[in-house]
């Protein structure tokens, strides 16, 4: 039996290529649906479903890099340190938590095992991070523009000559 460890700091980047490979599919998924419900929610609002998609996939571009981040923290933080599993990609989702059954699964005679944790304290670590993931999101989507607009607003007037200076004349 191999002894599988955790993460260190400097492998945070890797962990944010495991987490784009694995979770690319879940973003997917959820975008489809996300599109077949504003479908309803466009005849609701009377709001265009173009206006609402592309909002829907900004979202999710956010969503998917804020879980990416926060993916490398459940990686250096909670992976060797709370559990381990056999063959480890990514275990972190801000839609699914790790269950008993990706702990247990398989691979070469080695499964995974709790660290002097229960499954329910676990999952309670797994909600916190789900939550500042999905709370990142939600403030750099709502915040963002007003941030980007003044960045923006700047770059325009750093781009454009000063204007002319008139004389005075009385």
């Amino acid at each position: 039996m191999q002894m599988i460890r955790g993460f260190h700091w400097y492998e945070y980047p890797v962990s944010w290529f495991f987490y784009a490979v694995s979770g690319t599919l879940d973003h997917v998924i959820i975008f489809a649906l996300g599109c077949l419900v504003l479908v309803s929610l466009s005849f609701w609002w009377r709001t265009s479903y173009k206006r609402l998609v592309s909002r829907w996939g900004v979202f999710n571009i956010i969503l998917f890099l804020a879980g990416a981040a926060v993916s490398g923290f459940w990686d250096c933080l909670v992976y060797g340190r709370l559990y381990v599993t056999a063959d480890y990609v990514s275990d972190f989702s801000p839609f699914i938590p790790v269950t008993q059954s990706v702990i247990d699964a398989h691979f070469d005679d080695y499964s995974g095992h709790l660290i002097g944790v229960s499954l329910r304290q676990l999952q309670l670590v797994w909600s916190l991070f789900a939550v500042v993931t999905w709370t990142f999101a939600a403030i750099v989507y709502l915040r963002g523009p007003v941030v980007w607009s003044h960045v923006t607003h700047l770059t325009m007037r750093w781009s454009e000559p000063p204007p002319a200076v008139r004389p005075h004349f009385r």
